[in-house]
């Protein structure tokens, strides 16, 4: 009886041995899956809301909004919107 206790106690003892480290990686692996497709949601997400500085004028051309242009044309840097 002993014996096979012992038997049985080795064997539990080997399977966790094998086990383990299989256990472990298995969750890293899970882990880093989970990671990456939750920080590219969020990445993806954020590039989405962001709106592009430039806009389409009356004839289709791209031109910088104005909101990010502080006062000067970035179109036509000689030209000052502030002066009369």
């Amino acid at each position: 009886m002993n014996n096979n206790k012992t038997k049985l106690m080795n064997d539990v003892n080997h399977l966790f041995k094998v086990l383990t480290p299989l256990f472990i990686k298995l969750l890293t692996i899970l882990f880093t899956f989970l990671f990456t497709v939750i920080t590219s949601a969020f990445a993806n997400n954020r590039a989405d809301n962001q709106s592009s500085p430039y806009m389409l004028d009356e004839n289709g051309n791209e031109k910088l909004d104005d909101k990010y242009s502080f006062g000067f044309d970035l179109n036509d840097p000689y030209k000052n919107k502030n002066r009369p």
